[in-house]
Protein backbone atom coordinates (compact mmCIF):
# COMPACT_ATOMS: atom_id res chain seq x y z
CA UNK A 1 0.00 0.00 0.00
CA UNK A 2 2.77 2.45 0.90
CA UNK A 3 4.59 1.62 -2.33
CA UNK A 4 1.54 2.23 -4.52
CA UNK A 5 0.66 5.40 -2.61
CA UNK A 6 4.12 6.94 -2.85
CA UNK A 7 5.63 5.64 -6.09
CA UNK A 8 2.27 4.87 -7.77
CA UNK A 9 1.08 8.48 -7.80
CA UNK A 10 -1.26 8.23 -4.84
CA UNK A 11 -2.44 4.73 -5.71
CA UNK A 12 -3.39 5.50 -9.32
CA UNK A 13 -0.71 3.13 -10.61
CA UNK A 14 -0.27 -0.40 -9.26
CA UNK A 15 3.52 -0.49 -8.88
CA UNK A 16 3.39 -3.32 -6.34
CA UNK A 17 1.96 -5.87 -8.78
CA UNK A 18 4.56 -4.85 -11.37
CA UNK A 19 7.28 -5.58 -8.77
CA UNK A 20 5.77 -8.99 -7.94
CA UNK A 21 3.86 -8.15 -4.77
CA UNK A 22 0.48 -9.91 -4.51
CA UNK A 23 -2.68 -7.84 -5.01
CA UNK A 24 -4.96 -7.51 -2.00
CA UNK A 25 -8.45 -6.06 -2.28
CA UNK A 26 -9.54 -4.39 0.93
CA UNK A 27 -12.47 -2.11 1.65
CA UNK A 28 -13.62 0.05 4.53
CA UNK A 29 -16.28 -2.50 5.54
CA UNK A 30 -13.47 -5.01 6.16
CA UNK A 31 -11.62 -2.42 8.22
CA UNK A 32 -14.70 -1.77 10.33
CA UNK A 33 -15.12 -5.54 10.77
CA UNK A 34 -11.50 -5.91 11.93
CA UNK A 35 -12.15 -3.12 14.44
CA UNK A 36 -15.00 -5.18 15.88
CA UNK A 37 -18.00 -3.37 14.36
CA UNK A 38 -20.90 -5.80 14.08
CA UNK A 39 -22.30 -6.42 10.59
CA UNK A 40 -25.83 -5.49 11.55
CA UNK A 41 -28.85 -6.55 9.52
CA UNK A 42 -28.45 -8.21 6.15
CA UNK A 43 -29.45 -6.04 3.20
CA UNK A 44 -30.20 -6.81 -0.43
CA UNK A 45 -29.33 -3.51 -2.10
CA UNK A 46 -30.96 -3.04 -5.51
CA UNK A 47 -28.42 -3.10 -8.35
CA UNK A 48 -25.52 -3.58 -5.90
CA UNK A 49 -26.46 -6.95 -4.42
CA UNK A 50 -26.03 -8.40 -0.94
CA UNK A 51 -24.57 -6.38 1.89
CA UNK A 52 -25.08 -5.57 5.54
CA UNK A 53 -25.31 -2.26 7.38
CA UNK A 54 -21.57 -2.15 8.20
CA UNK A 55 -20.45 -2.94 4.65
CA UNK A 56 -23.01 -0.58 3.07
CA UNK A 57 -21.72 2.19 5.34
CA UNK A 58 -18.17 1.27 4.36
CA UNK A 59 -19.10 1.41 0.68
CA UNK A 60 -20.62 4.88 1.08
CA UNK A 61 -17.50 6.06 2.95
CA UNK A 62 -15.26 4.60 0.23
CA UNK A 63 -17.24 6.33 -2.53
CA UNK A 64 -17.07 9.70 -0.79
CA UNK A 65 -13.35 9.33 0.06
CA UNK A 66 -12.34 8.24 -3.45
CA UNK A 67 -9.99 10.93 -4.85
CA UNK A 68 -11.31 10.42 -8.40
CA UNK A 69 -14.90 10.90 -7.26
CA UNK A 70 -13.93 14.03 -5.31
CA UNK A 71 -12.10 15.43 -8.30
CA UNK A 72 -15.03 14.78 -10.66
CA UNK A 73 -17.43 16.44 -8.21
CA UNK A 74 -15.15 19.47 -7.81
CA UNK A 75 -14.98 20.08 -11.56
CA UNK A 76 -18.78 19.85 -11.93
CA UNK A 77 -18.80 16.33 -13.36
CA UNK A 78 -20.61 14.81 -10.37
CA UNK A 79 -22.50 12.37 -12.58
CA UNK A 80 -19.27 10.50 -13.44
CA UNK A 81 -19.01 8.71 -10.04
CA UNK A 82 -22.61 7.48 -10.44
CA UNK A 83 -21.90 6.25 -13.97
CA UNK A 84 -18.72 4.58 -12.72
CA UNK A 85 -20.65 2.78 -9.96
CA UNK A 86 -23.36 1.69 -12.41
CA UNK A 87 -20.80 0.34 -14.87
CA UNK A 88 -18.96 -1.50 -12.08
CA UNK A 89 -22.24 -3.02 -10.87
CA UNK A 90 -23.10 -4.28 -14.35
CA UNK A 91 -19.56 -5.65 -14.73
CA UNK A 92 -19.72 -7.50 -11.40
CA UNK A 93 -23.11 -8.94 -12.29
CA UNK A 94 -21.87 -10.12 -15.68
CA UNK A 95 -18.84 -11.79 -14.09
CA UNK A 96 -21.04 -13.70 -11.66
CA UNK A 97 -24.20 -14.40 -13.69
CA UNK A 98 -23.38 -18.11 -14.15
CA UNK A 99 -22.74 -18.50 -10.43
CA UNK A 100 -26.06 -16.85 -9.58
CA UNK A 101 -27.84 -19.10 -12.08
CA UNK A 102 -26.19 -22.15 -10.50
CA UNK A 103 -27.25 -21.01 -7.02
CA UNK A 104 -30.81 -20.40 -8.24
CA UNK A 105 -30.93 -23.86 -9.81
CA UNK A 106 -29.50 -25.80 -6.87
CA UNK A 107 -30.96 -24.08 -3.80
CA UNK A 108 -34.32 -24.50 -2.16
CA UNK A 109 -34.32 -20.92 -0.92
CA UNK A 110 -32.32 -18.62 -3.22
CA UNK A 111 -32.45 -15.61 -0.87
CA UNK A 112 -31.28 -17.59 2.18
CA UNK A 113 -28.49 -19.21 0.18
CA UNK A 114 -27.24 -15.84 -1.07
CA UNK A 115 -27.37 -14.44 2.46
CA UNK A 116 -25.44 -17.38 3.86
CA UNK A 117 -22.79 -17.28 1.13
CA UNK A 118 -22.41 -13.51 1.47
CA UNK A 119 -22.00 -13.63 5.26
CA UNK A 120 -19.48 -16.49 5.01
CA UNK A 121 -17.48 -14.63 2.36
CA UNK A 122 -17.40 -11.37 4.33
CA UNK A 123 -16.30 -13.16 7.49
CA UNK A 124 -13.52 -14.77 5.45
CA UNK A 125 -12.57 -11.39 3.94
CA UNK A 126 -12.37 -9.79 7.37
CA UNK A 127 -10.08 -12.59 8.58
CA UNK A 128 -8.03 -12.12 5.35
CA UNK A 129 -8.41 -15.77 4.42
CA UNK A 130 -7.76 -16.78 0.82
CA UNK A 131 -11.01 -18.52 -0.07
CA UNK A 132 -11.06 -17.85 -3.80
CA UNK A 133 -11.67 -20.80 -6.03
CA UNK A 134 -9.29 -21.65 -8.89
CA UNK A 135 -11.71 -19.93 -11.29
CA UNK A 136 -11.25 -16.70 -9.39
CA UNK A 137 -14.87 -16.69 -8.24
CA UNK A 138 -15.05 -16.83 -4.43
CA UNK A 139 -18.65 -18.05 -4.28
CA UNK A 140 -18.38 -20.84 -6.85
CA UNK A 141 -15.99 -22.80 -4.64
CA UNK A 142 -18.88 -23.30 -2.17
CA UNK A 143 -21.41 -24.52 -4.75
CA UNK A 144 -22.25 -28.12 -5.54
CA UNK A 145 -20.92 -29.36 -8.84
CA UNK A 146 -23.43 -29.64 -11.66
CA UNK A 147 -21.40 -32.36 -13.42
Amino acid sequence: MVLNTTVGLGGILDVGTYLGLPYHHEDFGQTLGRWGVDGGPYLMVPFLGPSNLRDATGTVATVFADPFNLWMTNIDLGYIPFARTAIDSVDQRSRNIETFDKIRGTSLDYYSTLRSLYLQRRASDIRNEDSASPSGNPISSKLPSSD
